[in-house]
């Protein structure tokens, strides 16, 4: 289905995120976890964990748009 091929697509966009922006995301977005707390696990600031964040967003975004 259209929507199963929209999540493959999700999927392989953020697999395909450079590790240290697609653990931010996986923390934040699907775990649920503060940036405090990111910068806590993965042992780097707050703020390097919100550009982090940011940029695999912005990567994501450009991604998924160019497969419409």
């Amino acid at each position: 289905t259209e929507a199963r091929a929209e999540l493959g697509d999700v999927r392989s966009a953020v697999s395909a995120l450079p590790q240290a922006m697609r653990d931010v995301f996986l923390l934040k977005q699907i775990e649920g976890y503060s940036h405090e707390e990111i910068a806590q696990l993965l042992g780097i600031s707050a703020g390097a964990s919100r550009v982090r964040f940011s940029r695999a967003l912005d990567t994501l975004r450009r991604a998924l748009t160019s497969h419409d």
